[in-house]
């Protein structure tokens, strides 16, 4: 099965969302009774399914976004899976207020203190990125391998998009994956 839905995902084949659900149900059971393999298939079923998301952020044009602090720049904070590059990130020329824009930094770390506003949006691109302690809303992950170990997270309207998901097998990784599977942008909690 896995190696079915790799090839899937390669190859963009359409499954339909209800054989999906299915699916993902009678792998969960399988993965609560400990059936060897089972979590992988969960994961390789997350990662099938984020090629099918849409952009729910796509009339914002964007521009490249410095990693260097600078007058009326916002800074975005991202950690790289070991031996992997940081995604390139891409802010919307829209402003949006600090509380209602993007933000991508750690948890209770406000990068841009003197801002009073933030790129509506930021897009994510490629390279690997851990999510374990982060604060990140209103960010689109294009072709990321995200790696999410079940730590603190804050993730507020994210869409994955064509993404590949390393994901611990503990009670926040199952709902995270469980999570995945809702279209369109989507929001979760560890404290």
């Amino acid at each position: 099965m896995n190696s079915i839905l790799n090839l899937a995902r390669r190859n963009k084949i359409p499954i339909d969302p209800a054989t999906l659900r299915t699916i993902h149900e009678k792998l969960s059971a399988l993965v609560s009774a400990d059936e060897p393999r089972a979590w992988e298939t969960v994961i390789s079923l997350a990662s099938y399914r984020s090629v099918f998301n849409e952009n729910s952020f796509s009339a914002f044009t964007l521009k490249p976004v410095s990693s260097q602090p600078a007058n009326g720049v916002t800074i975005y904070e991202t950690d790289a899976p070991p031996g992997e590059n940081k995604p390139e990130v891409l802010g919307a020329n829209q402003a949006a207020s600090k509380e209602t824009g993007a933000v991508c930094e750690p948890i209770g770390k406000d990068l841009n203190p003197g801002n009073i506003a933030t790129n509506a949006s930021i897009q994510l691109n490629g390279g690997g990125v851990i999510l374990d302690g982060h604060h990140i809303r209103n960010a689109i992950f294009i072709g990321v391998h995200v790696v999410y170990n079940g730590g603190p997270l804050d993730l507020q309207r994210a869409v994955f998009i064509n993404c590949q998901f390393s994901i611990a097998r503990n009670r926040q990784g199952e709902d995270f994956v469980s999570r995945s599977f809702v279209s369109g942008p989507m929001t979760f909690d560890v404290g």
